[in-house]
């Protein structure tokens, strides 16, 4: 009997693995594994160096930082798709952005002191329900001197509401709701308001600001077909003041 093929191990396929450097996690797909390495899926968000929106890798964060207000990020944002959104109404919308002390009181009585939001990447955010003081004297609206702009009270109050949402997955959509219970005078300045506003993270900003142009845009569709107001405010004066 030949046993000339009897001490010849079988030959193993082993099928090529990629490791993700920082994570450690294993890709049997080459194409998944560099998806993930490229835009950084297993690093923080404050830590990427990745813009999604620009499909770019930057060497350090200081660098994707100074990116993110470049003319070519810019370009880029205002070739993104804008989504279809049903005009908010004041007569069904009861959604106000603004908290007054009432407001405050009866949300005590139903969440306590305030309440905690916890997100899948172990971020936390509270909110607060603190009175707000009474003053007795009306102080006059700050002046920033250097952009030549005044934020009115109200939208002071419309930057502390975007600022305690600045982490919310939807916080364009539910600002966008939100601009259904403006002033005339709230939307003067309130683009430079949001960009000047250094508590708020650049891409919430970004978030906001595009929410504002779906609102201009869907403000330009209702006067092209006819409507001359919304809620009882000139469309043609609110589309003057949201320049960009």
């Amino acid at each position: 009997m030949d046993n000339s093929f009897s001490n010849v191990e079988p030959k193993l396929k082993i099928k090529p693995h990629f490791v993700c450097p920082e994570c450690g996690k294993v890709f049997k797909n080459e194409d998944k594994y560099n998806e993930h390495v490229r835009k950084q899926l297993c690093i923080k968000k404050d830590k990427r160096t990745y813009c999604d929106i620009c499909d770019m890798v930057f060497p350090t964060r200081k660098a994707y930082l100074k990116h993110l207000i470049s003319p070519i990020h810019y370009m880029n944002l205002k070739k993104m798709e804008v989504e279809e959104f049903e005009m908010p109404n004041n007569d069904k919308a009861e959604a106000d952005p603004y908290l007054d002390n009432n407001d405050r009181q009866k949300m005590k009585q139903s969440y306590g002191d305030g309440i905690s939001i916890c997100f899948k990447n172990n971020d936390l955010l509270d909110i607060t329900f603190d009175e707000e003081p009474i003053q007795e004297e009306k102080e006059e609206p700050e002046q920033d001197t250097k952009q030549g702009f005044i934020v009115s009270d109200r939208q002071k109050k419309i930057l502390v509401f975007l600022k305690k949402m600045e982490k919310l997955p939807d916080n364009d959509k539910k600002f966008l709701q939100s601009l259904s219970k403006l002033n005339l005078d709230d939307y003067n300045g309130l683009i430079t308001a949001i960009i000047s506003e250094e508590s708020i993270e650049i891409r919430a900003k970004q978030k906001y600001i595009q929410a504002l142009k779906v609102f201009k845009q869907l403000l330009e569709k209702k006067l092209e077909g006819g409507t001359q107001e919304y809620n009882s405010i000139k469309i043609i004066d609110i589309i003057n003041l949201l320049v960009f």
